[in-house]
C-alpha cells in the first residue's frame, strides 16, 4: 500500500501518534525497572522475617555445635544435658523456620529439610561416640554451611537494587564472619578439652581468627554506619577472650593447656557470638527499613511515571484532533470544488480563497487554475479545427509519395531478381546495369560489389586449386621417394641394434667372469693374511716358550744353589754329630742321607739346565724359520692384494663397457622405433597426399561450373589457338 492510499486525517494522526509510541516505549523502560525494583524490595520486606528466623537457627545450630564438641571431649559418662537443650532450641527454631516458609510460600523448605535429616543422622553418630570433636565439629560446619547458603540464595535470588546491594553484601559478610566465630568457639573447646596442643588444631585456629579479622573489616568498610558495632565485637575486642586466643596461638605444638578453662572460653566465645548475633539482627532491621522505603519511592516514581505518560498521550490524541479537522476540511470542500469543475461544471467556486493560512492559499490557485483552463479550452477547440484539415492535407500527400515508392520498390526487386537467377545458374559476369530510384540505387551498387567479390574468389580459388594439386603431385613423388629410404634405414637400424645387442653379451659375460675372478683373489688375499696372522702368532709363541725356558734356567740355578748350600750344610751336621759321639750317630746318618740327596738334585738340575739350553737353541732356529716364513707370506699377500686391485679394474671397465653397450643398444632400439614410426607416418602422408589430390581435383570441377570474365577469355584464346 502506497502512502498516496492513507488519508490526510490519518496521516496527521499517525505523525502525532508515531512519537507518543516511542515515548511510551522510551518510559515502559523506566516503569518496567522500577516495577522491578519494587518488587525486589517488596520480596526482600516480605522475607526478611523469615531470615530472621532462620538467622536464629544458624544460631541455635552454632550453641549445638559447640555443646557437642564438650560432649565428646568429656568423659563417656559425662552430662549431656546441656547438649539435649541446645538440641532442643535448634529443632524449636527450625520448625519455626519451616512454618513461616511454608506460610510466605518461600521455596526453600526442601533444602532446609533435607540438612534436618543429615543432622539426624550426625546426632546418631554423636550419641554414639563415634566421632572425634574436630570430625563432630567439621560436619557440623557443614550444616551450617548449608543454612548460610539458603540465606544467601534469600538475599541474591532476585534482582536487588544498587542501593540495597551493599547492604545485602555486608549482611552475608557478617553472617560468615558469625560463623567463623562459632567455629573458633568448637575448635578452641576442642583443644583446651584435650589439655594438649596439636599442630592441625592450632592451624585451624589461626586461619578462623584470620579469615573473622578480614570479614569484619570488609563489614566496616562497607557499612560505615556499623563500624563501631563491627569493632565492639571484633577478635581483638574483648581482653579475657584475647587472652586466651593468645595463649592457644602461642603455646605452640603439643603445648600444655591445662591452665585454661574450657568452660571460661565457651562462655565468653559464646557472649561475642550473642553480640555478633544482635549486630546481625541489627543489621537485618536496617536493611528492611531500607527495603520499604525503597519499595515506597519506586512505587511513587511508577506512579509519577503512569500519570505523566498518560497525561502526555491525551494532550497528543486533542492536539491530533484539532489539526485534523482544521486541516482535513477544507481541503474537503477545496476537493468537492474540483470535482465539480473536472465534471464540466465551469462556474464553480474553489472555497475559502479569502483565508490568510495554506488552504486559503490552495483555494486561490485552484480559482485561477479554473479560470485559465477556461481560456485554454476555448484555444484548445480552435487549434483541434486548424489541425485536423493539415492532417487532410498530409493524408493526400502521403498517399501519392507511397505509391511512387511502391513503383520505385518493384523495379528494384525485378532487377535484383534477374540477378540472383543468373548467379544461381553459376553466371558472375552479371551486372545490374540500369540504375534503380534513389532509394534503392544503394541496393544495386551493394549487388553488383558482392558478385564482383565472389568472382574474385572463385578465380582465385581456382589457381589455388591448380597450384595444391600440383604440390600434392610433388608431394605424393617425394613421399614415395622418402618411404623407401625410411625403409631401408630401418633395415640397417635393426641389424645394428642386433649386432651391437651380441656385443653388449659379450661384454657382459666377460663382466661377469671378471668379478669371479676379483672374487677369488679377495678370497685368497684373506686366506693369506690369515695365514701370515696365524704365522705371527706362532713366532709370538715359541718367542714365549724361549723366555720360559730362560726362566726355567734360572730357576734350575737357584735349585743348584740351594743343593750346594743343602750340602753344605750336611757336611756341617756330620762334622757336628761327629762331635757329639755316641748321640749323634743317628743324625749323622741323616746328614750323609741329605748329604747325597742334594748330591744328586744338584747333578739333575745339571742335567735339566743342559736339556733347557739345547731346547732354546732349537726353538730360536725354529722362531727364525717361522719368521721367514711369515716374510714369504707378507710377500704373497702384497701380490695378491695388487693382483685384485688390478683384477677390479678390470672388472669395473667391464661393467662400464656393458653399460655403455647397454645404452647404445637402448638408443639403437629407440632409433629403429621411431625409424618405424617414420615409415608408418610416410605412408599415412601419401595417403593424405592422394585424398588431397582427389579433393582438389573435385574442388577444380566445381569451380568450372562457375561463369567468370578470366575463364571467358582463358576458353576464347584456347579457341583462338585451335
Amino acid at each position: 500500500m502506497r502512502l498516496s492510499d492513507v488519508s490526510l486525517t490519518k496521516r496527521i494522526l499517525w505523525c502525532v501518534a508515531l512519537p507518543a509510541l516511542v515515548a511510551t516505549w522510551l518510559a515502559y523502560g523506566r516503569v518496567d525497572g522500577s516495577l522491578a525494583s519494587y518488587r525486589d524490595a517488596a520480596r526482600l520486606v516480605e522475607v526478611s522475617d523469615y531470615i530472621s528466623i532462620l538467622g536464629d537457627a544458624v544460631h541455635a545450630l552454632q550453641m549445638e555445635r559447640a555443646a557437642t564438641a564438650i560432649f565428646l571431649a568429656s568423659k563417656a559418662n559425662g552430662d549431656d544435658a546441656s547438649l539435649n537443650a541446645a538440641r532442643r532450641g535448634f529443632d524449636g527454631r527450625a520448625a519455626t523456620a519451616l512454618t513461616a516458609a511454608s506460610n510466605l510460600a518461600i521455596d526453600q523448605d526442601a533444602p532446609l529439610r533435607e540438612g534436618l535429616q543429615q543432622l539426624s543422622v550426625l546426632r546418631g553418630r554423636v550419641d554414639r561416640r563415634e566421632l572425634a570433636p574436630a570430625e563432630s565439629s567439621a560436619l557440623y560446619s557443614q550444616s551450617v554451611s548449608r543454612l548460610l547458603s539458603v540465606l544467601r540464595a534469600l538475599t541474591n535470588g532476585g534482582h536487588i537494587d544498587d542501593a540495597l546491594a551493599g547492604d545485602v553484601e555486608a549482611y552475608n559478610l557478617f553472617s560468615l564472619a558469625k560463623e567463623y566465630a562459632g567455629q573458633e568457639r568448637a575448635a578452641g573447646n576442642a583443644l583446651i578439652a584435650t589439655g594438649l596442643a596439636d599442630r592441625e588444631g592450632l592451624v585451624r585456629l589461626a586461619k578462623l581468627y584470620g579469615a573473622q579479622t578480614t570479614l569484619l573489616n570488609e563489614f566496616a568498610a562497607k557499612l560505615p554506619a556499623f563500624a563501631d558495632r563491627a569493632r565492639a565485637v571484633m577478635p581483638d575486642a574483648s581482653a579475657s577472650l584475647a587472652e586466651m586466643r593468645r595463649v592457644l596461638l602461642t603455646v605452640g605444638e603439643a603445648g600444655d593447656l591445662s591452665t585454661l578453662d574450657a568452660d571460661e572460653w565457651y562462655h565468653l566465645a559464646s557472649a561475642r557470638i550473642d553480640a555478633m548475633r544482635e549486630v546481625e539482627k541489627a543489621l537485618l532491621e536496617a536493611t528492611q527499613v531500607d527495603a520499604a522505603d525503597l519499595a515506597r519511592r519506586q512505587m511513587t516514581a511508577l506512579l509519577m511515571i503512569g500519570g505523566g505518560l498518560i497525561v502526555a498521550l491525551a494532550a497528543a490524541g486533542f492536539v491530533s484532533v484539532l489539526i485534523a479537522l482544521g486541516v482535513v476540511r477544507p481541503i474537503r470542500a477545496l476537493t468537492a470544488a474540483i470535482e465539480r469543475f473536472a465534471d464540466g461544471d465551469a462556474c464553480t467556486t474553489a472555497g475559502q480563497t479569502g483565508a490568510k493560512d495554506e488552504v486559503g492559499a490552495m483555494g486561490r490557485a485552484v480559482a485561477r487554475a479554473v479560470e485559465a483552463a477556461r481560456h485554454q479550452a476555448e484555444a484548445q477547440r480552435q487549434e483541434d479545427l486548424r489541425r485536423a484539415a493539415e492532417r487532410q492535407a498530409e493524408a493526400r500527400a502521403l498517399e501519392e509519395e507511397r505509391a511512387a515508392r511502391a513503383r520505385d520498390l518493384e523495379q528494384a526487386l525485378d532487377n535484383v531478381n534477374r540477378g540472383l537467377d543468373e548467379l544461381s545458374r553459376g553466371n558472375l559476369c552479371f551486372r545490374i546495369a540500369h540504375k534503380l530510384a534513389p532509394d534503392f540505387d544503394a541496393l544495386r551498387t551493394a549487388f553488383n560489389r558482392s558478385v564482383e567479390t565472389l568472382e574474385r574468389l572463385v578465380s582465385l580459388a581456382g589457381e589455388n586449386a591448380n597450384v595444391i594439386d600440383g604440390g600434392c603431385a610433388e608431394l605424393r613423388m617425394a613421399v614415395d621417394d622418402l618411404a623407401r629410404r625410411t625403409g631401408s634405414q630401418a633395415t640397417a637400424l635393426e641389424e645394428a641394434a642386433a649386432a651391437l645387442e651380441e656385443v653388449a653379451a659379450a661384454v657382459k659375460m666377460s663382466s661377469i667372469g671378471a668379478d669371479e675372478a676379483q672374487r677369488s683373489v679377495v678370497i685368497a688375499g684373506s686366506d693369506a693374511a690369515e695365514a701370515t696372522r696365524v704365522v705371527a702368532e706362532t713366532v709370538s709363541a715359541m718367542r714365549d716358550i724361549a723366555n720360559s725356558s730362560e726362566r726355567i734356567g734360572q730357576i734350575i740355578g737357584v735349585i743348584d744353589e740351594i743343593a750346594f748350600q743343602t750340602n753344605l750344610l750336611a757336611l756341617n751336621a756330620g762334622v757336628e754329630a761327629a762331635r757329639a759321639g755316641e748321640a749323634g750317630k743317628g743324625f749323622a746318618v741323616v746328614a750323609q742321607e741329605v748329604r747325597e740327596l742334594a748330591q744328586r738334585s744338584a747333578a739333575a738340575a745339571r742335567e735339566i739346565k743342559a736339556l733347557i739350553s739345547q731346547a732354546t737353541n732349537d726353538v730360536s732356529a725354529g722362531v727364525a724359520l717361522v719368521g721367514r716364513t711369515g716374510e714369504a707370506l707378507s710377500g704373497i699377500e702384497r701380490h695378491v692384494q695388487s693382483i685384485s686391485r688390478q683384477v677390479l679394474t678390470i672388472a669395473q671397465s667391464a661393467k662400464e663397457q656393458a653399460s655403455a653397450l647397454s645404452e647404445i643398444t637402448a638408443t639403437v632400439s629407440q632409433l629403429d622405433q621411431i625409424t618405424q614410426q617414420n615409415a608408418g607416418m610416410v605412408e599415412e602422408t601419401t595417403a593424405a597426399s592422394e585424398t588431397l589430390a582427389v579433393e582438389a581435383s573435385k574442388l577444380r570441377g566445381q569451380l568450372a561450373t562457375f561463369q567468370t570474365r578470366q575463364a571467358r577469355a582463358e576458353r576464347r584464346r584456347q579457341a583462338d589457338a585451335a
